[in-house]
């Protein structure tokens, strides 16, 4: 099970470098928009640690840091599947019938 986030990590390694930053890093999170971003890193709620570079523009993050969480957002989101879906209250409209 390790192969696949293997395969993740080698590849943004490969396309990045081992630092991610600017549009690079805001569409590897999947933040719609750079107000976006710079919002969720104000209130520090990015998902991974990213940080300054003095002498130099933007916010940054480790590639390796990236990987790793895209690949738990993966195995969390393979664990929900395993659930019992939720039943759907029904409509007022749906009990005068």
């Amino acid at each position: 099970m390790s192969e696949p986030s293997m395969s993740l990590s080698d590849s943004l390694l490969n396309q990045y470098g081992p630092l991610i930053g600017g549009a690079q890093l805001r569409q590897a999170l999947g933040y719609p928009s750079t107000p976006a971003f710079s919002r969720a890193v104000r209130k520090g709620i990015v998902g991974v640690n990213v940080f300054k570079i003095p002498g130099r523009r933007g916010t940054f993050a480790l590639t390796c840091d990236v990987a790793e969480w895209l690949k738990s957002l993966q195995e969390n989101s393979a664990g929900q599947k395993e659930r019992q879906p939720r039943m759907r209250r029904a409509n007022r409209g749906d009990a005068a019938m």
